[in-house]
């Protein structure tokens, strides 16, 4: 029964408000940020009311009143509540009462249920995601992860990313067999993928993937017949970030006495080499250059690795974003793409493409001498991206996740979007993978700061993607109690428990949160499985 508001609302607008709880659907670690969203769309002033947490055995732990947050957003009001405070493991459920009805939400708190559920269904994802396997025993490089549910081919732009992460996560988890397994499954095809002058190879796809004849997007990968062929277009980006993702992975193997860990290394040294040989000048080329340098450094200790990164390094630095420049918040600490410092794009939009910017920093700081005065202004400029963009683009919405993007807004001064929008070269796609990726890159820096609001933010982004979002899908496939619509079953590799589609996109007139009806939103991509690992791997460390 609606209430004499939701009546009044409907009479002035013909819009009746409606609620949308989001929540951690699978569990949340012991000492997370707890926090429960309602969204109330819509709606121009928040929803009131109250709510109780109870524990397994009924009785009231908690009561308190839903608290408002800041002002319209989306179209919509919010009111949150933080249950920050209930560390011990248990089930729990919250009943929300509002003018709007009454919502109750199951809730678990369980730090190794989380690493069960989660960290294993992302190792059964890569596992289902293999090639060569079950299908395409004829190509000529045999191996590989497909990248995406109705993209037939193996990917560079991705795998050098699968590796990095798998090597990380690794790092906090190294007895878990089935992470070795697809690190070792990863490492294998990269390395068959290098060219002679240390570039890498860009794919294996199918021979007529351009002009839609190839491979129909109608049957499973064991049914496809095509014999695919290799795409020896050489990336810049490509062979740097394999350089540093060998590397991570030749440091990991070294230490479990994989004979492929000297492998990894060469071939790293070896792309390094290539992009080193190459005149660069964007932000993104730069910082991809250091990490893989200073994931080198990591792996074999040579000092010269790191005296390279900081000539890339020097560069970069002045093409920070000072604050007052980004209208209606202090948002700041972002790097321009090049020198013109007019635009943060393309690197903001599949930002995982250049993670190399901080990392590259990140792992800067930790490899030069503290007596070095070089490492204060790394640190200078990472607090600033940390605080101003991490944090200040996380504090921008109820639900904690990244703001995608900054895009001119005349007079020299920047808005902030939400999500993707068609202006943006990647147009309408949902950013899981830079969500996952900007959370792992929070974590980094955490380790080296102890801030505790950048833990904050990578939990958020995992509370996200597990449901806390203004759609209140819990988004890896097969966990939760409410998945997202995806491609049709029958397309492509087809449903896999473990699987995070794309995202949530804007819609185009206002950058309000839509679930898109094509491949933009619903589609699998490998991206978002890694970083999602890498993220777990930081935040099982203490």
């Amino acid at each position: 029964r609606a209430s004499a508001y939701a009546r009044e609302k409907l009479r002035v607008t013909g819009c009746t408000p409606s609620p949308v709880p989001g929540w951690n659907q699978v569990a949340y670690g012991s000492d997370w940020a707890k926090e429960i969203t309602l969204r109330l769309k819509n709606a121009d002033r928040p929803p009131r009311g109250h709510f109780a947490v109870y524990g397994e055995d009924g009785r009231i732990l908690r009561e308190g009143v839903l608290k408002p947050w800041g002002t319209q957003l989306w179209g919509s009001c919010f009111g949150t509540i933080d249950l920050s405070t209930v560390k011990e493991k248990g089930h729990y459920r919250v009943d929300i009462t509002t003018d709007d009805g009454c919502f109750p939400i199951a809730f678990k708190v369980d730090d190794l249920l989380f690493k069960q559920q989660v960290a294993a269904s992302q190792l059964h994802f890569f596992r289902e995601m293999r090639c060569g396997e079950k299908c395409h025993a004829s190509d000529p490089v045999r191996g590989g992860y497909h990248d995406a549910t109705g993209d037939w081919g193996v990917r560079m732009w991705s795998m050098p990313h699968v590796v990095w992460c798998l090597a990380r996560y690794l790092e906090s988890d190294p007895t878990n067999e089935s992470a070795w397994a697809e690190l070792g499954w990863a490492v294998d095809w990269c390395l068959k993928m290098q060219a002679p002058d240390g570039s890498v190879y860009a794919s294996i796809r199918p021979p007529e993937e351009d002009d839609e004849s190839g491979s129909p997007i109608e049957i499973r990968p064991w049914q496809d017949k095509t014999v695919r062929e290799v795409e020896k277009r050489v990336s810049f980006e490509y062979t740097a970030t394999y350089g540093a993702g060998l590397a991570r992975a030749a440091k990991v193997l070294g230490r479990g006495g994989d004979v492929r860990a000297r492998s990894c290394v060469e071939a790293a040294r070896k792309a390094y080499g290539y992009v080193q040989r190459q005149g660069v000048s964007r932000t993104a080329e730069l910082g991809n250059r250091s990490w893989a340098a200073l994931e080198l450094y990591r792996a074999t200790g040579e000092k010269s690795y790191v005296e390279e990164a900081k000539r890339d390094i020097a560069q970069i630095l002045p093409r920070q974003l000072e604050k007052g420049r980004v209208r209606g918040t202090d948002v700041c600490g972002a790097f321009f793409a090049d020198t013109s410092r007019t635009t943060f794009s393309p690197q903001q939009w599949k930002a995982f493409h250049s993670i190399g910017i901080y990392l590259g920093m990140i792992e800067l700081y930790r490899a030069l001498d503290p007596a070095d005065a070089f490492r204060a202004g790394v640190k200078k400029a990472v607090d600033r991206f940390a605080g101003g963009y991490l944090i200040g683009m996380s504090s921008l919405s109820p639900y904690g996740q990244m703001a995608c993007g900054l895009e001119p807004d005349g007079g020299g001064f920047f808005k902030v979007y939400s999500f993707s929008h068609p202006e943006s070269w990647i147009r309408d796609h949902g950013l899981n993978c830079d969500l996952l990726a900007m959370a792992t890159v929070a974590m980094e820096w955490h380790r080296e700061t102890g801030m505790p609001q950048l833990k904050q933010v990578a939990e958020r982004q995992l509370n996200w993607v597990l449901g806390n979002n203004p759609l209140g899908f819990c988004m890896i496939d097969g966990l939760g109690e409410t998945n997202p619509p995806l491609i049709d079953d029958s397309l492509g590799t087809g449903r896999i428990t473990g699987g995070i589609p794309n995202g949530i996109i804007g819609r185009p007139e206002n950058n309000w949160p839509y679930w898109g009806a094509s491949w933009d939103s619903r589609e699998y991509w490998l991206p978002q499985n890694a970083y999602l690992l890498s993220t777990l791997g930081g935040l099982a460390e203490p």
